[in-house]
């Protein structure tokens, strides 16, 4: 790793800090893979969902985003095997490359790219998502930039996650309460405790098939609850 790496790695995550949107903070690290990494044309960002996909979230060039969704279209490519390994997963020649024989021809006819490398997004035993970055010469990426890649991956993870726990702790806070507003006005309204109230919005909840959280934010802003007046 170079000296220069360390210093814009080490300035980056501190920069990084400030940021408290996940898109926006995988915009940074795409960005800083391109920029910083020698051989690097485009930087990519996907990320996992629970229904297994794997969509860009940020990339620096529109052909990067291409190639990301030829691998979701079908079903092979270097992202999708980072996924599965814990050390990146790359390619030297993506016109005589045989472990991707559908996407990578695709890649380099329509991107012009021509190497690869791949790095899975992870802490602990959580995937977040893959780091790719695309060259357009043969054997774009020496060892020193692979070391790279890892690095950032590896900073880029632990900040992906943490901004990612803080959305979801904001998320949860905002739904109890919203929960607790709409307790309160049963409460009021029915002259109910508070187990009565939360066991009213969740036979609401059933009956409707709407999400708990919905039932109480109608509730907050209507005053009235989806399909039952009481």
């Amino acid at each position: 790793m170079s000296d220069s790496f360390a210093r814009r790695l080490a300035d980056a995550a501190r920069q990084w800090t400030s940021i408290d949107s996940v898109a926006d903070l995988a915009r940074e690290i795409a960005e800083l893979a391109a920029a910083a990494i020698d051989g690097c044309a485009a930087g990519r960002i996907s990320l996992a969902r629970r229904d297994g996909q794997t969509p860009s979230v940020a990339y620096t060039e529109d052909g990067a985003r291409r190639a990301g969704d030829l691998q979701r279209r079908f079903g092979e490519g270097p992202g999708s095997d980072a996924l599965q390994s814990d050390a990146p997963v790359s390619a030297v020649d993506l016109e005589h490359e045989s472990r991707w024989p559908t996407w990578a021809p695709r890649v380099v006819m329509g991107t012009g790219y021509h190497s690869v490398v791949s790095v899975r997004l992870y802490v602990g035993d959580r995937t977040l998502g893959v780091l790719e970055l695309y060259g357009k010469g043969v054997d774009a990426f020496n060892a020193q930039a692979l070391q790279e890649a890892e690095l950032l991956a590896a900073q880029a993870s632990s900040h992906l996650a943490l901004i990612d726990l803080v959305q979801n702790l904001s998320t949860a806070l905002s739904t109890r309460t919203v929960i607790g507003q709409a307790e309160g006005i049963l409460m009021e309204r029915y002259q109910l405790d508070a187990v009565r109230a939360f066991a009213m919005l969740r036979r609401v909840s059933q009956h409707t098939n709407t999400r708990l959280a919905e039932v109480a934010e109608e509730l907050v802003e209507t005053r009235r609850t989806p399909g039952a007046e009481a």
